[in-house]
């Protein structure tokens, strides 16, 4: 199934069956991918997880975990011994499975129907669900009913399953009370602090110093290795563009699948806005109006509204002349949206006032609700047609390929023979990787491991198929000189004695403090600040990042100094706990729903996992093939 929705990643109703998967395959594995050709990775139970299963997995886990962290590279993945995580899924799932085969559970037909029928995207403008539709878009993606609804099923099994295990969780209302109390507790501090700026004047590193730190860190200024290839990209994508697709197909396309193309009503405008307070004074309002009609004299004397935008409006979109591009309704504030769309293009409205100030409006285009015109999509359908036909062709371009490089072509010439088109790259590091392609690190690694001139000889998995490459050229990583680097490591080093003189500056502060019983501290009176409310989370407001601080705080008694002093990044602080901060009832009360919900979830979750393990505990786990969990 998967695979199908690969090829056909472009089609209209792919985001909607993805969102279905995901939502189980990240919290279980990969649902129910199924291969009787790839080998075994582990077995569970006599049960197999197959090699091609735990790739495909680990592949997508990975592009999810990289859209929430864009910057995770491929060590940051071995040190998280991610590639582990990803099979634990999987044992995880197939161990579930049987459970649940054990215990009977089941999904009928008629829960199967009733589930699918309540998915919004099923579902006409009638919010009833319509089987018409519900076959256009699962065959767009290349799906049967029976595939869907076999792996739907399946991640309904799994939270079915869930459910009945976690069914005991109920949680007193004592126990989330307590735990309400913990969580929303705050406090306030008082603290001097000791800022290395103040001490930077003070320190110069000499050459010595400079060049031992340079032979120390040097890997630190490295000019990374950087390598060129030349590839063939065989993706649904990349190939659609050489297949013929006649103007009937394109209208037959269009035909079907004409509720793909709706569009609502939207305009095309500018506005001109004078920024206004919502509580503004008669005076801040007489002033505001002022300066529209300004503007109004000047629209009507020939300027251009653009100009006038980008010359008097005070909004984020005075830079392109007030441009706010194609707006429907419920995209704007109401006032705006409905003086918007009593405008015909070219029309310019009255002052309109809402909670941002005094706008004029100009209209430029409108769009009617309907269905959008066939020349107005026929690139579109083009593409789409184009990239259904070109996957049906990938696995047996990628064989002749490979069988023209295994007999000693290189890429280019390879793929020239077969009509295809073979890109080039400029140089680039590992941790960027190639232009254009999104590769995951491990088939960067990969790329740099070829030697000159090599070709891959296993293809590389891209989303939606496979990408060929020969490494071209390669620049070996290199230090830089001193020289250029010298500016930087003056200022680490700067930093770093500035930084050890307001710690030392700090402890002899401490030093006199707790010797002291005075307790208005006449030598630091002036220096003292407090903090704003702070949770124990680790930020304090003004101060900056640091869970043991907070911890210590929220452990000492309300005027207690803390027993020494805590590095922020601006220097070091002393700091004495001021105050405790205790909800009330009537916080718990406002929102003890949601506390109720959210603890009942978490003890759910614990139970669920508890009850993982023991199934572990109890399973026979033989991994077979260890060294496909490598980096």
């Amino acid at each position: 199934m998967l695979d199908k929705i690969r090829q056909n990643a472009q089609s209209w109703g792919i985001k909607f069956i993805l969102g279905l998967i995901v939502v189980v395959f990240i919290f279980w594995g990969v649902g129910s991918f199924r291969s009787n050709r790839a080998s075994i990775l582990a077995m569970v139970n006599d049960k197999p997880i197959l090699i091609q299963d735990f790739l495909r997995a680990y592949e997508r886990s990975v592009q999810a975990m990289r859209q929430q962290n864009p910057g995770l590279t491929n060590e940051a993945l071995k040190n998280m011994r991610f590639k582990e995580q990803v099979l634990n899924q999987l044992i995880n799932a197939e161990l579930l499975s049987q459970k649940a085969k054990e215990w009977g559970l089941t999904i009928s037909p008629a829960e199967l129907r009733y589930e699918i029928s309540q998915l919004p995207v099923f579902l006409n403008k009638n919010k009833q669900f319509d089987p018409s539709r519900y076959q256009a878009i699962l065959k767009a993606n290349n799906l049967t009913p029976a595939q869907f609804e076999e792996d739907y099923a399946h991640n309904l099994l799994m939270q079915k399953l869930q459910n009945y295990v976690a069914l005991p969780a109920t949680p007193s209302e004592n126990e989330v009370r307590n735990v309400f109390m913990y969580a929303r507790e705050q406090m306030t501090m008082n603290y001097i602090p000791f800022n290395w700026l103040d001490y930077k004047d003070k320190v110069k590193p000499d050459q010595k110093a400079i060049e031992t730190f340079y032979s120390q860190h040097k890997n630190e200024f490295m000019v990374p290795a950087k390598i060129k290839i030349a590839y063939l990209e065989l993706t649904a994508r990349a190939l659609a563009d050489k297949e013929n697709i006649s103007d009937q197909e394109i209208k037959s396309y269009y035909q079907s699948h004409k509720e793909q193309f709706k569009q609502k009503e939207m305009v095309k405008a500018r506005h001109i806005l004078i920024k206004l307070p919502q509580n503004a004074t008669k005076e801040q309002l007489e002033q505001a109006e002022k300066k529209i009609a300004r503007i109004q004299r000047e629209l009507k004397k020939g300027k251009k509204f653009e100009e006038l935008a980008k010359k008097y409006s005070q909004g984020p979109t005075s830079v392109r002349g007030g441009d706010l591009g194609w707006f429907g309704r419920g995209q704007m504030v109401k006032p705006f949206e409905d003086a918007a769309f009593n405008l015909k293009p070219g029309q310019v409205s009255d002052p309109v006032r809402t909670r941002f100030g005094l706008h004029l409006i100009k209209v430029e285009d409108y769009k009617a609700p309907g269905i959008k015109p066939l020349s107005e999509v026929k690139t579109e359908i083009k593409k789409t047609i184009g990239q259904e036909k070109a996957a049906d062709k990938i696995a047996d371009l990628l064989d002749s390929v490979l069988e023209l490089v295994v007999t000693g072509s290189d890429l280019k010439s390879a793929a020239e023979k077969l009509g295809l088109n073979v890109q080039e790259t400029g140089f680039f590091m590992r941790k960027q990787g190639p232009s254009g392609l999104n590769l995951p690190p491990a088939a960067v690694d990969k790329l740099f491991a070829l030697k000159k001139g090599e070709v891959t000889q296993n293809p590389i998995m891209v989303e939606d198929g496979y990408v060929l490459a020969q490494k071209l050229d390669e620049k070996p990583a290199k230090t830089r000189p001193l020289e250029q680097v010298k500016s930087k490591i003056i200022q680490i080093l700067t930093k770093q004695k500035a930084m050890n003189l307001a710690r030392q500056k700090a402890e002899k502060a401490l030093t006199k403090i707790l010797a002291t019983r005075d307790k208005s501290l006449p030598e630091f009176k002036d220096k003292i600040k407090t903090s704003e409310p702070f949770g124990r989370r680790g930020f304090i407001p003004e101060v900056g990042f640091n869970p043991e601080l907070v911890e210590d705080l929220f452990q000492s008694s309300p005027g207690a100094w803390l027993s020494k002093p805590y590095q922020v990044p601006d220097g070091y602080i002393l700091a004495q706990a001021k105050e405790h901060i205790l909800p009330g009832d009537e916080d718990f009360a406002r929102e003890k729903k949601f506390w109720m919900a959210s603890y009942s979830r978490v003890q759910k979750q614990q139970m669920i996992q508890a009850f993982i393990t023991n199934l572990r505990n109890k399973a026979e786990i033989k991994i077979l093939n260890p060294k496909v969990l490598e980096y």
